[in-house]
């Protein structure tokens, strides 16, 4: 038999917020791709050429394509996952002692 640990609410409120931001990025990801595109390429060319990854991911965005069905997988697997962190961490709040 499994014990529950009821977590505080405050654990809930969180994984609220979390699932509320996966959500938006998936939103903007399935929805938006291009607007979501040209603010990642923004981003990317605001960031000072000394930082450690900036040719990295100048090469990941030379391939909009590859970047955005890459970003659909990603936020898509996330969205699910954390879905499923919800609903464990609701159950462990609702029967945890």
């Amino acid at each position: 038999m499994i014990t529950w640990c009821k977590p505080p609410a405050f654990f809930l409120i969180w994984f609220a917020f979390m699932t509320i931001l996966v959500f938006y990025r998936l939103y903007r990801i399935w929805f938006l791709p291009d607007d979501e595109y040209n603010d990642m390429v923004k981003k990317n060319n605001k960031i000072p050429s000394w930082y450690p990854f900036k040719e990295f991911s100048t090469m990941i965005l030379q391939d909009k394509e590859a970047w955005v069905s890459k970003s659909k997988t990603t936020t898509t697997f996330a969205a699910v996952a954390i879905i499923g962190i919800d609903i464990l961490a609701a159950t462990a709040f609702i029967i945890g002692q």
